[in-house]
């Protein structure tokens, strides 16, 4: 196994992406890995997923976002297509079906990227 950075403590999370990065959660905020480079993403989150279509969905708040990896890293906020704020913990989960689901929101978001 190859070292390709050193941390200065361990993640909280780790997401694989399809161009062979990685993001780290990390207690100061996210993170992606690109050959041996941490790149800061944004500030601390809560909860974190990647979907289906390669977007990364995380918690911080009380809003709900979804990261574009593939593109320049923007925020979308879609609280209100999730059906209002997380709640609990602010866990975020991808289904085997592709699904994701916020804890405590009343919708999920489809792999279609339909909301219900």
């Amino acid at each position: 196994m190859e070292r390709v950075t050193r941390l200065a403590a361990a993640p909280r999370n780790l997401v694989a992406h399809d161009d062979g990065s990685f993001v780290l959660d990390l207690e100061d905020g996210l993170y992606v890995c690109r050959e041996g480079r941490l790149e800061a993403l944004c500030d601390r989150i809560d909860g974190l997923a990647r979907g289906p279509d390669g977007g990364l969905y995380c918690t911080r708040g009380q809003q709900i976002l979804r990261i574009d990896l593939d593109g320049d890293g923007a925020e979308e906020d879609l609280t209100a297509a999730f059906g209002g704020a997380p709640q609990g913990r602010s866990q975020v989960i991808c289904t085997p079906d592709g699904e994701i689901w916020v804890e405590g929101s009343a919708h999920c978001r489809h792999p279609n990227s339909t909301f219900s």
